[in-house]
């Protein structure tokens, strides 16, 4: 039987997040997360290892400058919800310094005047080789917004989703989804 298990984490300030998700989401559609842009959170279910299914609700709050990342992940073992805790930490770049970057770029003005614009901003990473792919070959020489419904649409018909409380979350693209894919282009 699962049970939630509750993660938080306080990265080094500024970290702000919300803004990639603002700007690389359709709020309410799978992206592979689904996004809810009015409590600042997203949906998504992982398996590590080819284990259970753990479904995990991310919330963001403090941002830019007293960030915590608030994780609820419903798993029948702890040792499973930690992994995917660590693994959304990697995936939201919860480590990386953003006081480092900037001291790094202070002899380029141009830079540095644009890294403080976006204070904080962490762009997000694919969590498998086949969501990078499919992210990176459906938003190429067409609108931004073309291209998230698109990958919206194929994360919808080709991914794994799952209701969790009452909310569809999604488990997005997987070697098997892209498999199905490659499959129905040499049979059409």
């Amino acid at each position: 039987m699962a049970r939630v298990y509750v993660f938080e984490y306080r990265p080094e300030p500024p970290y702000a997040f919300t803004p990639h998700l603002e700007s690389f989401s359709i709020p309410g559609e799978p992206m592979p997360w689904v996004y809810d842009p009015s409590t600042r959170s997203f949906r998504r279910a992982f398996s590590i290892g080819g284990s259970e299914l753990t479904p995990v609700h991310v919330s963001f709050t403090g941002e830019p400058w007293s960030p915590v990342i608030r994780v609820r992940a419903w798993s029948s073992g702890g040792s499973a919800a930690r992994s995917v805790f660590e693994l959304i930490l990697k995936s939201v770049r919860a480590y990386f310094s953003y006081r480092s970057f900037l001291e790094s770029i202070e002899e380029w003005p141009k830079l540095h005047s644009l890294a403080t614009r976006y204070i904080g901003l962490r762009p997000g990473r694919s969590l498998t080789l086949y969501e990078a792919l499919v992210d990176s070959v459906v938003k190429q020489r067409v609108a931004l917004r073309v291209a998230l419904r698109i990958q919206s649409k194929l994360v919808r018909r080709y991914g794994s989703c799952m209701a969790v409380g009452g909310s569809s979350t999604t488990l997005g693209l997987s070697l098997r989804c892209c498999r199905k894919l490659t499959s129905m282009r040499y049979a059409g």
